[in-house]
């Protein structure tokens, strides 16, 4: 298959039935989930596709997005991108705002702070080295509005989970 075609034998999540979101122009909208657990539990990845999601920020909001899988089924990588005001939306034309490349079945992209009012955000979710078939996730967004959250550690980590707790 091609990244605009699902694998044949990949059955799409709820997004793609509605509209296949795997290009940035064709990116679901998503919300703010305001919750610790799993906002969108029965997503799926089909093989060398990616799945876009998009969020409208005001100046002043913040953004967290967390990915879980089981990282047992295969890796699975998470980006955030900007698009710069009066660009048209196209690849060439999003800034890479934060990547997570973990191993270990949790990924998290933040922004700490948007600094334009009503601008545009894309999650792009996708296989580490475009391998993998049919593979379950969650995700969670949480908008912190007008809200700075917690500064980034330096493991990278937002102090959220139990196991990167300080003490």
């Amino acid at each position: 298959s091609t990244p605009d075609e699902p694998s044949i034998d990949c059955e799409n999540d709820a997004y793609d039935n509605v509209n296949p979101n795997n290009q940035p122009n064709a990116a679901s909208a998503i919300r703010d989930g305001n919750t610790t657990g799993v906002q969108d539990n029965a997503l799926v990845l089909c093989g060398d596709e990616a799945d876009w999601y998009q969020i409208q920020l005001d100046s002043g909001d913040g953004l967290e997005v967390d990915l879980r899988f089981d990282s047992a089924e295969g890796d699975i990588d998470l980006r955030l991108y900007r698009l710069p005001a009066g660009r048209p939306l196209n690849r060439d034309n999003l800034v890479l705002v934060d990547s997570s490349a973990s191993v270990d079945g949790f990924e998290t992209v933040y922004l700490r702070r948007a600094t334009q009012q009503d601008e545009n955000y894309y999650i792009e979710v996708f296989h580490f080295q475009n391998e993998g078939g049919r593979q379950p996730y969650g995700i969670t967004v949480n908008l912190f509005n007008d809200c700075t959250d917690d500064a980034v550690m330096a493991t990278g980590e937002h102090n959220d989970r139990p196991e990167t707790a300080v003490n």
